[in-house]
């Protein structure tokens, strides 16, 4: 059920933007407001925080240029905070109008030192049977990282818990060692998800030859 309502949604946004000029931006309908969640570290240093706005996320990261930062935004129901993230973080129109129109392909764009990905996070749902596609957002930048997602919820906590605890070299490396991680625990989460639909298959096949 909750395909069918992601696939409805897709053509009413497509529908909003005929002939609208490329990388104008248009919230979905089925938008969350953002969340605003900050980790800030190095071998000495952690910190973790649930901001209330936007603008406290910036004087956050801001105050402290030596540290690392995964910025995570999850939810994009406020077009003022998406354009205020565009010009403070140097995005591109037409890669924010990826961001928010989140049916993408997987891909990866370099500008110089920094990085823009876009990538799947698959899970299923074993008790309705049922495929959850959520699109993951990533730019790279000289002392952060930052996550865009539409959901609240997704595949990263195993690796916010690394962070947490400090296991392994994640805070003692550059921010493009956490896009590494953040991108390789994405990746594990395929195969649990392709082995329950390949066991849900021989199910039905089963079912078939009863």
């Amino acid at each position: 059920m909750a395909k069918k309502k992601r696939h409805l949604s897709r053509h009413k946004i497509l529908d909003r933007k005929l002939g609208i000029s490329p990388g104008s931006l248009f919230i979905p309908f089925e938008a969350h407001a953002p969340r605003y969640f900050l980790m800030s570290f190095s071998e000495q240093l952690f910190e973790e925080q649930e901001l209330v706005s936007y603008a406290e996320l910036v004087k956050q990261v801001k105050s402290q240029p030596d540290a690392t930062h995964w910025i995570d935004i999850r939810g994009y129901a406020d077009l003022t905070m998406l354009e205020l993230l565009k010009q403070d973080f140097g995005i591109h129109s037409l890669q924010m109008e990826d961001v928010i129109n989140d049916y993408q392909r997987p891909k990866v764009d370099e500008l110089d030192d920094r990085l823009f990905i876009i990538t799947r996070m698959l899970r299923w749902k074993e008790e309705h049977h049922t495929l959850d596609d959520v699109q993951l957002s990533v730019f790279s930048g000289p002392n952060y990282v930052l996550t865009l997602q539409s959901d609240y919820e997704d595949c990263l906590d195993p690796l916010r818990e690394r962070i947490r605890i400090g296991k392994g070299i994640i805070r003692q490396r550059p921010p493009m060692y956490l896009v590494y991680a953040i991108l390789d625990v994405v990746l594990d989460y395929y195969f649990p998800v392709m082995a329950a639909l390949a066991s849900y298959i021989e199910e039905l096949e089963q079912k078939g030859l009863d």
